[in-house]
C-alpha cells in the first residue's frame, strides 16, 4: 500500500511539473477555468476577484469578500483558506463558514485531483509570487 501511494504521489508530482508556482496554479487553474467568460475576469469579477492578473496580490493575505473573517489564501494552510475551500467543498459544505459563503466553484464541473493538488501545494508551499 506504501509503494502504490509513493507511486501515486510520485505520478501528480511529475504530471504537475515538480513544485507548483503560482505562474503554474495561473495557467493550469485559474485562467482556463476561472478568469474567462463574465466569471473572474476584468472589468469587475464575480465576487470582486478578478484572477487573469496580478493575481498573487488579490488572494494572497486577502480578506474573502464573501467570508471578511477569512482570508483568500493563507500561505502554508490550505485548509483555513477560503478559495481553496471554494475550490473543495460543496455549496452546503461552504456555508458552515457563512450564510453568505457563495457557491463551489468552478460552475459546473469540479475541477479534477491534479489541479487541486497544484493549487493545494503552492498553498502549503508558502503561496510565493513565484
Amino acid at each position: 500500500m506504501k509503494r502504490y501511494a509513493a507511486l501515486v504521489l510520485t505520478a501528480l508530482w511529475f504530471s504537475c511539473g515538480g513544485p507548483a508556482s503560482l505562474a503554474t496554479v495561473q495557467a493550469k487553474v485559474f485562467t482556463p477555468s476561472c478568469a474567462f467568460g463574465t466569471c473572474h475576469n476584468p472589468p469587475k469579477g464575480a465576487g470582486d476577484l478578478v484572477l487573469n492578473t496580478d493575481t498573487h496580490s488579490k488572494i494572497v493575505n486577502v480578506p474573502s469578500p464573501l467570508v471578511p473573517t477569512m482570508k483568500l489564501v493563507v500561505p502554508g494552510k490550505p485548509d483555513e483558506s477560503f478559495l481553496y475551500l471554494k475550490l473543495t467543498k460543496t455549496t452546503a459544505e461552504l456555508r458552515q463558514y457563512g450564510a453568505d459563503a457563495g457557491e463551489s466553484m468552478p460552475s459546473g464541473e469540479p475541477l479534477e485531483a491534479e489541479r487541486l493538488e497544484l493549487v493545494r501545494e503552492w498553498i502549503a508551499d508558502g503561496a510565493k509570487n513565484n
